[in-house]
């Protein structure tokens, strides 16, 4: 079957059901979907805002730019996803798991991520303004630039962690983990920081001149340099030459990264992560961009416009409950692209 023959196969199947593509056309819906569904392929600049997907599995998927505004992804699978530029404003993101994920340039107002597992990941430039983070595991992942205003972080794990130039101001920290974390330049405001563990921290050019529940002795093991600020009578050891350098190296690296906007993004290649106790910052690596087709002959054309026809029913089979008939409709229109995919490759 030729390629022109199977779109309008999906066009005829899809338009008989009542299913028109994207899935921002069910913006308002909120159809249950069962916890064992797993999104694969991409879905970039979806809405899929007041939706209820607790367990959903992202795994690997670029959903970048899509809008989950008071969103149910609780329990959600995170693993190798990117999901930069997205919106969770009031998202319920409890227990959600991942490593490796990139949300960078997210934003995450009053979202509720208590319990979750979030490690080696790319948070750069987000913003977690009124979000509660309460018993989160977020080690070695990188916060650069984000901001933390009224954040409840309550006993989080941010051992390892890449906080640079973050701000943390009126946020609760109290009993939080920030064990060989990078604190550069970090704003600390009045943020409460009581019981909180900075051992190994580095506070270069940080400001904890304000900062509520700091101790003395919070600060043991911890470094700074002459840019430090301090509370009245308190001090901190010097950061050695050699951190130094390992920092102004990241973050040179960091500012290249900021030059390379990329329109487009891959699911992100999993980062090289080395804690700071060996003096090296954390940093995620920044996802690969998608090949550019500049030189395509017909065959090569006729698979992506397949590729893009299943990722476009798999962003849309969420959105009907199992058991729906237009979904078992869909499902083999699915299965019939895929064989057409198969037989254009042979």
């Amino acid at each position: 079957m030729k390629f022109g023959s199977h779109i309008r196969s999906l066009a005829i199947a899809i338009s008989s059901m009542g299913i028109f593509l994207p899935v921002s056309a069910y913006a308002q819906s909120a159809s249950p979907v069962s916890a064992k569904v797993h999104i694969s392929g991409s879905c970039v600049k979806c809405d899929l805002s007041n939706r209820n997907l607790p367990g959903l599995s992202f795994q690997g998927s670029n959903f970048s730019g899509s809008n989950f505004t008071n969103a149910n992804l609780s329990g959600a699978q995170f693993d190798g996803a990117n999901l930069s530029n997205t919106q969770f404003n009031k998202a319920y993101l409890m227990r959600i798991q991942g490593s490796h994920v990139v949300l960078s340039d997210s934003t995450l107002y009053s979202a509720t991520l208590t319990e979750a597992v979030i490690i080696s990941s790319d948070f750069s430039g987000s913003n977690f303004k009124r979000a509660d983070l309460t018993r989160g595991d977020f080690s070695g992942t990188n916060f650069t630039k984000s901001t933390f205003k009224g954040t409840d972080a309550i006993d989080c794990r941010f051992t390892g962690s890449n906080f640079t130039n973050a701000k943390l101001d009126h946020g609760n920290f109290t009993g939080s983990d920030f064990t060989n974390a990078n604190m550069s330049n970090v704003k600390f405001g009045d943020a409460n920081v009581t019981n909180s563990r900075f051992e190994g921290a580095i506070f270069n050019g940080a400001n904890l001149s304000k900062a509520s529940g700091l101790t003395q002795n919070q600060l043991l093991g911890a470094c700074g340099n002459d840019q430090t600020r301090l509370p009245d009578g308190f001090t901190v050891g010097k950061c050695s030459e050699a951190v130094n350098n390992l920092i102004a190296e990241d973050l040179r690296r960091i500012q290249g990264l900021e030059r390379e906007k990329q329109a487009e993004l891959a699911p992100p290649t999993p980062p090289r992560h080395t804690m700071f106790f060996t003096g090296r910052p954390s940093r995620p690596i920044q996802a690969t961009q998608q090949p550019m087709y500049n030189t395509l002959n017909e065959r090569d054309l006729a698979l992506v416009e397949l590729d893009k026809a299943i990722a476009e029913i798999d962003s849309t089979m969420p959105d009907l409950p199992l058991g729906n008939p237009a979904r078992d409709r869909l499902m083999k229109t699915r299965e019939h692209l895929l064989n057409a995919r198969d037989e254009q490759r042979k």
